[in-house]
C-alpha cells in the first residue's frame, strides 16, 4: 500500500486551520506567574454591567514606588488615580512628571491621552498602558457584595 504524502500533509493542514478556526482560545482570567506587587482591594458586586472597586498599595518598584491608590467608579466610568510620596519610572514624561506633583492629590484619568490610556479586558481585567510596549495589568477576581480582596498587578514590557 502506497501513502500519498502530499494528501496527507494538505488533510494534516487543513484540520489545523479548522480546529483554529472554530476553537475559541480563552486566555486565563489570571496570570500564572507571580504579580509584580499587590493591591488591598474593595470591590462591589457588577450590577447593570457596572463595576466599582477601590484598591491602595504602597509599592517598591523599579516602575512605581510611595503611597498610591486608584478608585474606579462604573457610573462616571471614571479611574481615579491617587498618591502621596510616589515616583514613576515609565519613561513617559507626562506620566513621570503628573505622578511627582500629586502628592497627596488625585487625577482622573481619560480613557486615552495620547500614549496613555486604560480599557477593561472583560470585567476583572484593567489595562494601564503608557507606550506602545509597556503596561500594568491590575486583576481584580469577581466577587459577591462588597469585599475585600487582593488585586494583582502585573508590568508587562515587550
Amino acid at each position: 500500500m502506497k501513502i500519498d504524502y502530499s494528501l496527507l500533509a494538505i488533510s494534516l493542514v487543513l484540520a489545523v486551520i479548522l480546529f483554529c478556526c472554530c476553537t475559541e482560545i480563552s486566555p486565563d482570567p489570571e496570570p500564572e506567574e507571580d504579580p509584580y506587587f499587590t493591591m488591598n482591594c474593595w470591590r462591589g458586586a457588577i450590577q447593570s454591567e457596572k463595576i466599582h472597586w477601590y484598591c491602595y498599595a504602597a509599592p517598591q518598584t523599579e516602575l512605581i514606588t510611595g503611597d498610591i491608590s486608584m478608585n474606579y467608579d462604573g457610573d462616571k466610568e471614571r479611574l481615579l488615580f491617587c498618591a502621596q510620596g510616589a515616583t514613576l519610572n515609565s519613561d513617559n514624561e507626562f506620566a513621570d512628571n503628573l505622578v511627582s506633583i500629586l502628592d497627596d492629590r488625585c487625577v482622573a484619568l481619560p480613557p486615552s491621552f495620547g500614549e496613555f490610556g486604560w480599557e477593561w479586558n472583560g470585567t476583572d481585567t484593567l489595562e494601564i498602558y503608557w507606550s506602545d510596549t509597556k503596561k500594568m495589568i491590575l486583576f481584580l477576581p469577581g466577587n459577591e457584595g462588597y469585599t475585600l480582596l487582593e488585586g494583582k498587578v502585573y508590568y508587562y514590557e515587550e
